[in-house]
């Protein structure tokens, strides 16, 4: 081999290994960023069990809220049944 082969060889070598370096980060760039997806998915997940848990808090809390809206009105009508009897 002549010195201007082995040049060029060396070359292609070189230009081989950059464009594998360059594969290489990019990988690891994309493996990065499906860790960070499944990050970024797992905290949804968390939000939505969270806003799921308070909107079950949040419905019990209503109900019993109409709960004690009408044993309020119950007893509005019988504290008025006791007026009208006392008034008669």
């Amino acid at each position: 081999m002549t010195i201007i082969e082995l040049g060029s060889l060396a070359g292609a070598i070189l230009t081989l290994v950059t464009l594998i370096h360059r594969l290489v980060k990019l990988i690891t760039a994309i493996h990065d960023l499906i860790q960070r997806i499944d990050s970024i998915q797992e905290s949804l997940d968390q939000q939505l069990r969270a806003r799921q848990e308070l909107a079950q808090e949040v419905a019990c809390q209503g109900y019993q809220i109409k709960i004690q809206q009408e044993a309020i009105q119950k007893f509005k009508a019988a504290l008025k049944e006791m007026e009208v009897e006392t008034c008669s």
